[in-house]
C-alpha cells in the first residue's frame, strides 16, 4: 500500500483578480509555497494555500475526489482548465476549496 503525501491546493490573487491554482505535494504549506517559487510556476500575487488529506478526499463525494486526484501536479492550471475538468465543472473555485476544507 502507496502512503499519500499530502497535497496542497494553492490558489494565487492579486488586484486584478483570479491568478491561477498549483496542486503540489509538500509536507507543509510553507514548503508548498516554496517549491512551487523555486520551480519558477508562481504566478506572484496573494496566495492561499490549504492541505488536502487522505481523511479530507475520503469524505468528498468520488467524482471530486477523482477530479482532484487526476490534476497534473506543479503546474498553473486557469480558472477555464479547472472548470472544463470532468468533475469540478460545475463547482466554482471558492466551492471546492470549502467542499476540501469542509470535509477534514
Amino acid at each position: 500500500m502507496s502512503t499519500y503525501v499530502p497535497r496542497f491546493w494553492l490558489s494565487y490573487a492579486d488586484d486584478e483578480g483570479f491568478r491561477g491554482v498549483i496542486v503540489t505535494e509538500a509536507d507543509d504549506l510553507l514548503s508548498a509555497v516554496a517549491k512551487v517559487g523555486l520551480m519558477g510556476i508562481s504566478p506572484g500575487g496573494e496566495v492561499y494555500g490549504c492541505v488536502v488529506t487522505a481523511a479530507m478526499l475520503r469524505a468528498l463525494d468520488t467524482d471530486v475526489r477523482i477530479a482532484f486526484l487526476a490534476i497534473q501536479l506543479d503546474v498553473l492550471l486557469s480558472r477555464e482548465v479547472l472548470e472544463a475538468m470532468p468533475g469540478l465543472e460545475a463547482r466554482s473555485l471558492g466551492a471546492l476549496i470549502g467542499e476540501i476544507e469542509g470535509n477534514d
